[in-house]
């Protein structure tokens, strides 16, 4: 290989300007999602709210649930997302589309707080595994697969907290506070890579790199 091949290869653990450009918003919109319902999640607790029943909780939750689905999808259509890693993360990305459908049902059928539980822990378990799955899976073939480590352990664990709580007497909203705690671990584990893919592409602008669809 000749020196000039070898001066144009990149660094195994950096990833061109071409991918960070387009990875970029998917996870500062995962992010954002996460923080407004974090945020959410802490005005909900106030006591003049708190007697509105379990109907924001769910839907609030399915709201949550759903755009972070769309925030995955949203990666996944990008084309530097490795074919295989697809597979995990969009299991990731139908458990938190169809956790809603079910969180909405409960609240028309008024299942109560062990039917949200059982909805939340299997949804956020099944994202958490699969985000683990892509992300230990593909971290060497492409870096940015690491980002998603932290994220589907935060899932795990919110999954397994949510089912505990149940069994010490949590209501709707002890519930709501898990899931908007985790929320806020999410909308920082998130926007760091986020912003720093950000940066990277402002980065190569500056040094005349320009997007290949401009």
């Amino acid at each position: 290989m000749s020196p000039v091949t070898q001066t144009q290869q990149q660094p195994p653990s950096k990833i061109s300007p071409d991918t960070a450009h387009l990875i970029f918003r998917p996870y500062l919109i995962r992010a954002g999602v996460a923080l407004a319902f974090g945020i959410f999640s802490l005005i909900y607790q106030a006591p003049d709210l708190m007697d509105s029943g379990p109907a924001w909780v769910n839907v609030s939750c399915a709201i949550y649930l759903f755009l972070t689905g769309v925030a995955m999808w949203e990666f996944l259509r990008q084309e530097p997302v490795p074919e295989a890693m697809r597979s995990p993360l969009s299991m990731a990305a139908a458990a938190w589309v169809l956790g809603p459908v079910a969180l909405v049902g409960a609240q028309l059928f008024s299942a109560g707080v062990m039917a949200t539980a059982i909805i939340l822990s299997l949804a956020l378990l099944v994202a958490g595994i699969a985000q683990l799955v892509a992300g230990g899976g593909y971290r060497k073939e492409f870096p940015p697969a690491r980002d998603w480590l932290i994220p589907g352990a935060v899932d795990v664990l919110t999954a397994v907290a949510t089912v505990i709580a149940i069994f010490v007497g949590a209501d709707f909203h002890n519930l709501l506070g898990i899931v908007g705690s985790a929320a806020f671990i999410h909308a920082v584990f998130c926007s760091i890579p986020g912003v720093g893919y950000y940066l990277d592409t402002r980065r190569a602008r500056r040094r005349g790199w320009r997007p290949k669809e401009s």
